[in-house]
C-alpha cells in the first residue's frame, strides 16, 4: 500500500514516540509491561558482569540487593506474563472491560503507538484538490470510528468483541481501541497473530467453529486463548486434543439459525442443529471452564426481531440440555445505511437482544457477548476513484471488484452511496439532473463490473473524483493484486460520513 505525505496521513501529529508514551503511562500495567519488556537486558547485561566472585557470592547467599532485584524480576505479574506463550496453565492479562487502559498499545510494525487522532485533518476535497492522485484513495475517518466503538461499548448490555475479519486496517483498529474495545473475534491464526501483534493486552476469541489442530494449539499455547466455537463433537475433540485437555476452556456452541431477511444470509454452512447442539453442550459441560452458545443472524440484518427469533431458538436448546450456561454471544449482523436499506435504529437492536437474552433466565453471573463488524466500520471509510473513461452511463473508473470494491460486483451486488468530487472546485453541488450510472473496472475482465446504480450528474467526464461511502466494512479486505492493480492510497480525513444510520 503506498503512503501520502505526512500532511495528510498526519503521522506527526497522530503518533507518539515509545518513549513520550512510556513517561505518560503510569498506571499498573504500563509499568508492569515496561518490566517485562527490559527483563531480557537486564538479564544479558548481569551476565555480561558478573565474574567469578559473583558466582561464588550467589552460592554463598543472595545479599539484600540481590534479593530485591530477583523479587522484582520475578512478581507474580511478570511470571504470568513471561510464561504465557509456553505454559497451558498460564493465561494472558485479563482486561476489565469497565476499566479504560491509559496506553494505547504498540504497533509493532511502526514502533510508534498512536495516541490519538489529530485535530488539524483535512477534508477529501481538499486533499483530491492538492494531490490529484491516479490511483485510488482510501479515507479513514477517526472520529467516526472512536465514536461509534464508544457507542457500542456504552450501550450495549454486555460484552462487545470486535469482528476483526471485517477490517483489520491498523488506523481502524487503533482508533476501536481508543474507543474502548478490547475484546477481538478472531476467525483464522493469521487474524490472531495480527490482533496479537498490535493489541498484547487485549482478549483474543476464536469464534470459527471449524479449525485445524495447529491453530488451536497455536493459538492456546502461544497466544493465551482460551475461547474457542464449535458445532460438532468432531471439532470438540480436537479442541480437547490440541489443548492437551486443557482444564481452562471456555467452548462456544455455534446453533444453526433458519434463513433469515439478512441482507447476506449465513444460514447452511455452519452451525449444529437443535438435536446435536443439546449433545454436544451436554459433552462440553463437564470438560468447559465456561461453556456458551454462540449464533448469527446473517450479515446487514434489518429487522430487531430476528434476534428474538433466534434466542427463542437456544431458549429450547437450553431447556432440553439442562446444562449451566455460562454465556450467549448473540454475534453479529449488526446493520449500517447503504442506498435503499436503511435500517432501525441501534438501540431497538440493544433492546431485542437484551429482551431474549433476560427470557432465557439464566443463572447470576451469564454473560451477554455480541461480535459487531460492520456497524462500527462501514461509515467510517470511503474509496475515491477517478473517471478513466465515459461510454454513454458506464463509467470506466480506476478500482474494481479485485481490487476494493468486490461487494460491488456481480457476486453481492451491493449499492454504495457516491458523490462527483471535482479538483478544480472545493465542494461540487449536484445538478438538478442526475442519471444512474454503472462501472467497470480497470482490469482485462469483463466480470470486472459494477452494475450499481450510482446516482451522478450527468455531465460526469473524464479526470473526475468519485466518492464511493459507506466503505469501511469488508471491502479492503478482498483487495487482490489481479493484472497489477490494487495500489491504494490511505488518508486520514475529516468529513462526515456520506450516509448516517439510525442511532448513532
Amino acid at each position: 500500500m503506498s503512503t501520502l505525505d505526512k500532511e495528510y496521513l498526519n503521522m506527526e501529529s497522530f503518533t507518539v514516540q515509545i518513549e513520550e508514551q512510556d513517561k505518560a503511562g503510569t498506571n499498573k500495567n504500563n509499568d508492569e509491561q515496561n518490566t517485562a519488556d527490559t527483563n531480557k537486558n537486564d538479564e544479558v547485561h548481569e551476565k555480561a558482569d558478573t565474574n567469578k566472585n559473583d558466582e561464588v557470592q550467589d552460592k554463598a547467599g543472595m545479599n539484600k540487593n540481590d534479593e530485591e532485584q530477583n523479587t522484582a524480576g520475578t512478581n507474580k505479574i511478570n511470571d504470568e506474563q513471561n510464561t504465557a506463550d509456553t505454559n497451558k496453565n498460564d493465561e494472558k492479562t485479563e482486561i476489565d472491560d469497565n476499566l479504560l487502559i491509559d496506553i494505547v498499545p504498540q504497533i509493532l510494525s511502526t514502533a510508534t503507538t498512536f495516541s490519538s487522532y489529530p485535530s488539524d485533518l483535512h477534508s477529501i476535497d481538499k486533499v483530491i484538490s492538492d494531490l490529484q492522485p491516479e490511483i485510488p484513495l482510501y479515507c479513514i475517518r477517526p472520529k467516526v470510528i472512536e465514536s461509534a466503538a464508544n457507542l457500542f461499548v456504552s450501550s450495549f448490555p454486555g460484552r462487545v468483541l470486535y469482528a476483526a475479519k471485517c477490517n483489520t486496517d491498523p488506523y481502524i483498529l487503533q482508533m476501536l481501541w481508543q474507543g474502548g474495545i478490547r475484546h477481538f473475534d478472531c476467525a483464522s491464526l493469521g487474524e490472531i497473530e495480527l490482533i496479537y501483534r498490535h493489541f498484547p493486552l487485549g482478549k483474543i476469541h476464536f469464534m470459527h467453529p471449524l479449525k485445524t489442530k495447529n491453530s488451536i494449539r497455536k493459538a492456546y499455547f502461544d497466544y493465551g486463548i482460551r475461547d474457542f466455537s464449535l458445532d460438532s463433537i468432531e471439532e470438540l475433540n480436537k479442541i480437547i486434543e490440541a489443548t492437551a485437555s486443557g482444564s481452562d476452556l471456555g467452548l462456544f456452541i455455534r446453533v444453526e439459525l433458519p434463513k433469515g431477511i439478512a441482507l447476506h444470509d449465513l444460514s447452511g454452512k455452519y452451525g449444529a442443529s437443535v438435536i446435536e447442539s443439546i449433545n454436544i453442550l451436554r459433552q462440553a459441560r463437564p470438560i468447559a471452564k465456561q461453556l456458551g452458545i454462540c449464533f448469527h443472524v446473517g450479515s446487514q440484518c434489518l429487522e430487531p426481531q430476528c434476534y428474538e427469533h433466534a434466542f427463542a431458538i437456544v431458549s429450547d436448546i437450553i431447556s432440553q440440555a439442562n446444562v449451566k450456561i455460562d454465556v450467549i454471544d448473540a454475534g453479529g449482523g449488526f446493520p449500517a445505511s447503504y442506498p435503499g436499506s436503511i435500517p432501525p435504529s441501534l438501540d431497538l437492536f440493544f433492546l431485542a437482544i437484551k429482551r431474549g437474552f433476560d427470557a432465557l433466565n439464566l443463572p447470576e453471573g451469564a454473560l451477554l457477548w455480541c461480535e459487531p463488524g460492520r456497524a462500527l466500520v462501514s461509515a467510517a471509510c470511503s474509496l475515491v476513484v477517478k473517471v478513466m473513461a465515459r461510454k454513454n452511463h458506464t463509467l470506466y473508473i480506476n478500482d474494481g471488484i479485485y481490487g476494493n470494491l468486490a461487494d460491488a460486483g456481480p457476486l453481492l451486488d451491493w449499492r454504495f452511496p457516491v458523490r462527483l468530487v471535482r479538483p478544480d472546485q472545493l465542494s461540487t453541488t449536484k445538478t438538478d439532473e442526475e442519471k444512474n450510472f454503472t462501472f467497470y473496472g480497470p482490469t482485462c475482465d469483463s466480470l470486472d463490473f459494477m452494475d450499481g446504480p450510482f446516482v451522478l450528474p450527468n455531465d460526469v467526464k473524464v479526470d473526475d473524483y468519485i466518492e464511493i461511502g459507506q466503505f469501511g466494512a469488508y471491502n479492503s479486505a478482498f483487495r487482490t493484486s489481479f493484472n497489477g492493480f490494487g495500489e491504494t492510497m490511505t488518508a486520514l480525513v475529516n468529513d462526515d460520513p456520506l450516509m448516517i444510520t439510525p442511532g448513532y
